[in-house]
């Protein structure tokens, strides 16, 4: 009966041991991807919102406010070119797609943001302003979003690469999964 019981508390112990590694291989690959500069590429994309939650979760516009707030912010651009967004989701483009445009969704750490107000990106842009990106086709802890480590406008850089690649490589360190 003892022998019995030991064999079901290691099987038990050895699910769970698996359970809680299974996703560190993943983890890893995901921040290295990350932070690999070789994997950033620069599109360019309409505004379609900019936005973050406040503290009771509401989402909170920043075309329609003029608080920009001291944490991260998410921007929703859309891609009218189909091979364009067939290379950034690393693919070739596929003929069945219907879509006029393509509506993808970037996070802005905190830290990057705070270079964008500084550097004046808010108020040279607006709803339906095509701006240049550089992120990664790469989604961090199963987010719906995308990295953005630059961004230019007018041939103005708002945010320096090697500033938003640093930012977001000391997110990852500060933000890891739990796994």
């Amino acid at each position: 009966m003892k022998t019995r019981r030991f064999i079901t508390m290691i099987l038990c112990l050895f699910a769970v041991l698996s359970l809680l590694t299974s996703c560190s291989g993943y983890n890893s690959r995901m921040r290295n991807h990350l932070s690999d500069e070789a994997n950033y590429h620069s599109f360019c994309g309409t505004i379609c919102d900019i936005y973050y939650f406040d503290a009771e979760n509401n989402k909170v516009s920043l075309l329609e406010s003029d608080i920009i707030p001291e944490c991260d912010v998410v921007i929703e651009l859309t891609f009218d070119d189909r091979d364009v967004i067939s290379k950034f989701l690393g693919g070739e483009p596929n003929p069945e797609w219907s879509l006029d445009e393509y509506k993808f969704t970037f996070d802005i750490t905190k830290e990057n943001n705070q270079i964008l107000v500084t550097n004046g990106f808010y108020e040279a842009v607006n709803m339906n302003t095509q701006i240049e990106i550089t992120a990664s086709s790469f989604i961090y802890m199963d987010s719906n979003f995308f990295f953005i480590a630059a961004v230019t406008y007018n041939e103005s850089e708002y945010l320096r690469f090697e500033d938003g690649i640093q930012n977001i490589r000391e997110y990852m360190k500060e933000h890891k999964s739990l796994l």
